[in-house]
């Protein structure tokens, strides 16, 4: 009995610089836009409520914050999440799903 490989669906990044699964499922683009470091945890926190970035940043210790500032432009590019700005206090910006 000869083994022969089984094939399987690409599912690997490709080289350019954002991960890409080249798949056109809705799984494989929701794992590219969140599945990247941190990215599942700032959609996780903003399932609970719409939060400043101080607030995401005290929830998220431990993240850098120009990973932080990445991770929300490229969800924000994303139409994941919205970047409002409220009058008050003081012309705030909240991020939201």
């Amino acid at each position: 009995m000869s083994m022969r490989p089984i094939s399987a669906p690409i599912c690997w990044p490709s080289s350019s610089s954002k991960l890409s699964y080249e798949q056109y499922c809705g799984l494989a683009r929701a794992s590219e836009l969140v599945g990247e470091r941190w990215g599942l945890l700032i959609v996780r926190d903003l399932l609970v409520r719409d939060q400043r970035f101080g607030d995401l940043k005290q929830g998220l210790p431990r993240i850098p914050t120009s990973v932080l500032t990445n991770r929300l432009k490229t969800l924000e590019e994303a139409g994941v999440v919205e970047r409002k700005l409220l009058s008050s206090p003081r012309n705030t910006i909240v991020y939201t799903l």
